[in-house]
């Protein structure tokens, strides 16, 4: 009888386990489809929850911290960058200065983070319709930073799955064991 059951029970587990992957690969693919759209150029939707200033970016401390023209530090919200003395600490903060350096961008705040424990303001940085902190994370540049949830967390945490998934920048190791 027992024989019989895990007979039954074993091919019904690994259906089970191949219904969920599928699941998962079927969103991810759908996902990745409509990457290149969303995770480029589409301006994010604008809710009462969010205040925004504009701001000039003067200087690029590290992979997730800048300083605007009056001085104020700002720390890209629900990421978190290598230190600059790591491996790869330094191409984070290369992407900030290529892309936001010396330019006008748009810090959007979300209703429960204004301020971290240093005083530094956190935001979500835009240029354009150009989601800073999400395509860090799509280049694999930066790894998810969630204390608690957040507007942009599923946001957020869809373009580090993507990252994983490819193997980019801090995954690329990891993604080359599973190959």
């Amino acid at each position: 009888m027992i024989k019989k059951l895990r007979s039954l029970i074993f091919p019904l587990i690994a259906v089970l386990a191949l219904l969920v992957s599928s699941t998962v690969a079927l969103k991810l693919r759908s996902y990745e489809s409509r990457r290149e759209e969303t995770v480029l150029a589409t301006p994010t939707m604008k809710t009462t929850d969010i205040s925004e200033e504009e701001v000039i970016i003067k200087r690029v401390i590290d992979g997730d911290t800048v300083v605007t023209e009056k001085d104020e530090h700002i720390r890209l919200l629900g990421i978190n960058a290598p230190e600059l003395k790591d491996p790869d600490g330094d191409s984070a903060k290369r992407f900030l200065e290529e892309k936001i350096l010396g330019e006008t961008v748009t810090l959007k705040f979300d209703k429960k983070d204004r301020l971290d424990i240093y005083g530094r303001k956190l935001a979500y940085i835009y240029k354009g319709g150009y989601f800073v902190n999400r395509e860090l994370l799509h280049q694999g540049l930066a790894v998810t930073y969630i204390i608690h949830p957040i507007e942009k967390e599923m946001e957020l945490k869809d373009a580090e799955e993507i990252a994983k998934s490819e193997g980019r920048g801090l995954w690329w190791e990891a993604y080359r064991r599973r190959i």
